[in-house]
């Protein structure tokens, strides 16, 4: 599946290529989607049905990465 996009030429497909390849190295393995459609179905419940695209994509990231942010440091600077 790379190898066909490596065979877009860059200067005619510029953005197609860039997409393809943040798509493809988006998920390292099955183990990775498994957990992104179970983060997915916690999150997106009915209590939940309203969410923004925006907002989901955040919560998303949220759940399925390592990253902590720090809440109260960020809070603080919207005050």
């Amino acid at each position: 599946m790379i190898q066909l996009w490596r065979m877009l030429p860059a200067e005619k497909f510029p953005h197609l290529r860039s997409f393809a390849q943040r798509y493809v190295c988006r998920f390292g393995s099955t183990y990775r989607c498994e957990q992104s459609f179970s983060a997915m179905k916690v999150i997106k419940n009915k209590q939940h049905s309203r969410l923004t695209d925006d907002n989901l994509a955040a919560i998303m990231t949220l759940a399925v990465t390592g990253l902590n942010p720090d809440i109260d440091r960020l809070a603080s600077e919207h005050m």
